[in-house]
């Protein structure tokens, strides 16, 4: 039998459970569980291949600044300090036409800086500068519009969480990835 038949029961069984209501997770496990099974015909085997491969991969140097992105995101948002990062922003561009659209891609661009995660920086931001911009009569596709781009740049500007998990995927220097991220992040016309 051809090795690919492997890999795609293991994607079918995942893809059935998904639809059965199991947890993305639980589903995985299953899935990469059969393939193994499959692959090594043996339970002993599979086990010892899963938990190596969990061990090998889980406790690899470049995780560890993972959990210390999402800290210092926390900390910011729980001090204010995105809420002042947008206050800042604002008061250098809200005077502009389109003042407060830009103002909080700036504010998230900052909080990218500082967090790493996107998904922390739309939601803080969603929650701040939304309101004002209804307040200020945005439309509001522009007011969303503007937090969903700007939330993009967070994977972009060092410390990005995506960076390194695609620095250890493709076997990349991390630093000099973050180092390039700031290139683009920096040039947004």
């Amino acid at each position: 039998m051809p090795e690919w038949i492997w890999g795609i029961s293991g994607i079918v069984v995942f893809l059935i459970l998904i639809v059965c209501g199991v947890r993305i997770a639980f589903a995985a496990l299953i899935g990469g569980l059969l393939s193994f099974l499959l692959v090594y015909n043996n339970w002993n085997t599979a086990g010892t291949a899963i938990g190596g491969l969990v061990f090998t991969e889980g406790t690899k140097y470049a995780l560890t600044v993972i959990p210390l992105f999402i800290f210092m995101g926390y900390l910011a948002f729980h001090s204010g300090v995105g809420a002042g990062l947008y206050e800042t922003a604002r008061a250098w561009l809200g005077r502009l036409p389109g003042g407060l659209a830009s103002a909080t891609v700036m504010g998230c661009a900052f909080f990218g800086a500082i967090s790493g995660s996107s998904t922390a920086a739309v939601a803080m931001f969603s929650k701040i500068s939304m309101p004002e911009m209804d307040k200020a009569k945005y439309q509001p596709s522009l007011s969303i519009g503007s937090i969903a781009a700007a939330g993009t740049l967070a994977n972009l500007i060092p410390p990005s969480t995506l960076m390194v998990v695609y620095g250890m995927l493709s076997e990349q220097s991390i630093g000099k990835l973050l180092i390039a991220g700031f290139i683009p992040a920096l040039y947004q016309p």
